[in-house]
Parts: structure tokens; C-alpha cells; sequence
């Protein structure tokens, strides 16, 4: 189980955050960062998962 913290950048951004959003979805650079993850990945988005308990 994740907990809230895990999500503040996401929910809440900060300025820093909020710059370095371009940078992160650039396709080059998120790329490799999915790759390294894919697995996690999928494991998050599966739509039979639980969103809370």
C-alpha cells in the first residue's frame, strides 16, 4: 500500500516541480526512467487494483 507522501509531487507540485514537468515527459528522457519500471508500471495501472482500502 502506497502512502499520500508517495503522491505530494503529483498532487501538489512545487515550483521546482512544476519546472522540471517539461523536462520529465520529454520522450527521451522518459523512456529509459519506464523502462526501468515497466513492471511497477503496470502493476500501478492495472484497473482491477484497489485505488484505496
Amino acid at each position: 500500500m502506497s502512502s499520500p507522501a508517495e503522491y505530494r509531487r503529483l498532487l501538489a507540485p512545487d515550483g521546482r516541480d512544476r519546472r522540471a514537468a517539461a523536462l520529465l515527459r520529454h520522450p527521451d528522457l522518459l523512456a529509459p526512467v519506464a523502462a526501468l519500471h515497466h513492471d511497477q508500471l503496470l502493476d500501478r495501472l492495472t484497473p482491477d487494483r484497489p485505488l484505496a482500502a
